[in-house]
């Protein structure tokens, strides 16, 4: 199967995350391409959206893995652009990475339903999602499940 693996990272939690799955899944003898979406401007916590540097063509992949971390419960700028703007999300299987600070139920389920409604909107086949929440002590325990779920859903 080829995967894509497509994120935005400003920190480096959700990149970290990203590129351990796809260490993973090139173990499983996956396909991998890893494409970090690149702002065309200045980040700005207050946007919704972001421009893009360029629009990552996602057609030759048979499963797109989308990674986020939640900005006041919502998906950064630029995946959202990217979830809007792309067109080769039909019919494609599309799973979730968030990363996020704060309780799942504080921000991540409302970053969970918009990204479900933009993609199915789009004719994508959402498969689920894996989530990681930063603060604690259990990072590295939650990081290793969000990690095996989002291969999990890939195998289902």
């Amino acid at each position: 199967m080829k995967v894509g693996l497509v994120y935005y990272s400003r920190t480096g939690h959700t990149k970290q995350v990203i590129d351990d799955i796809a260490e993973k899944l090139n173990d499983d003898d996956h396909k991998i391409d890893i494409i970090s979406l690149e702002l065309a401007s200045p980040w700005d916590a207050s946007a919704d959206r972001l421009p893009l540097k360029k629009l990552p063509d996602i057609q030759g992949f048979d499963c797109i893995i989308v990674g986020t971390p939640v900005h006041g419960a919502r998906m950064a700028g630029a995946v959202r652009t990217f979830l809007e703007e792309s067109e080769g999300l039909i019919g494609k299987e599309v799973v979730f990475l968030l990363t996020h600070l704060f309780w799942q139920g504080w921000g991540a389920d409302q970053t969970i339903q918009q990204m479900r409604e933009l993609c199915t909107a789009k004719g994508a086949d959402v498969l689920g999602y894996g989530n990681v929440r930063w603060l604690g002590f259990k990072r590295n325990k939650r990081i290793q499940q969000a990690e095996r779920k989002v291969i999990e859903l890939l195998k289902d």
